[in-house]
């Protein structure tokens, strides 16, 4: 029996029977799986940042808010997707993850979460650092009373 070495061509291998044509087959699909994710993280990636340049300070959006605008915009990421409506589910999966990557950047938060995620408004995150500071409701109730 042969020994396993770095300098083994796949031929070797297979003819060894330390690699089996199901183990190819295996290889190959791990191997786009791997370049179908790192292309769908390059898309989140474009996706979020359109996002970023896009929302404004005090407005919450949807995941539809970004349909039409990405249809346009990044139509090459669904040209081999078959139908309109297909395109429009893919799209709208690549925004949903973009948003979701945003809300864990800290970019956004989610403001009324729902059960459903299309459902879900999401806002430019606020500084709660900035906000001013409130006068307790008894204060403004005991200066309400000295007025009178």
């Amino acid at each position: 029996m042969e020994k396993i070495h770095k300098g083994m061509t796949l031929e070797e291998c297979f003819e060894s029977g330390f690699v089996t044509e199901s183990m190819i087959e295996t290889f190959n699909k791990r191997i786009l799986r791997q370049q179908r994710k790192s292309l769908t993280a390059e898309r989140v990636d474009i996706i979020s940042k359109f996002i970023k340049d896009f929302v404004q300070p005090e407005t919450l959006y949807r995941t539809n808010d970004f349909m039409t605008k990405c249809m346009e915009e990044y139509s090459e990421f669904v040209d081999d997707v078959p139908g309109f409506q297909d395109k429009r589910v893919e799209i709208h999966k690549l925004i949903t993850r973009s948003l979701k990557h945003l809300v864990n950047e800290g970019v956004m938060e989610v403001v009324n979460k729902t059960g459903n995620h299309a459902h879900n408004r999401y806002g430019l995150k606020v500084d709660r650092e900035e906000l001013p500071v409130f006068t307790p409701v008894d204060k403004i109730n005991e200066g309400n009373s000295k007025e009178q």
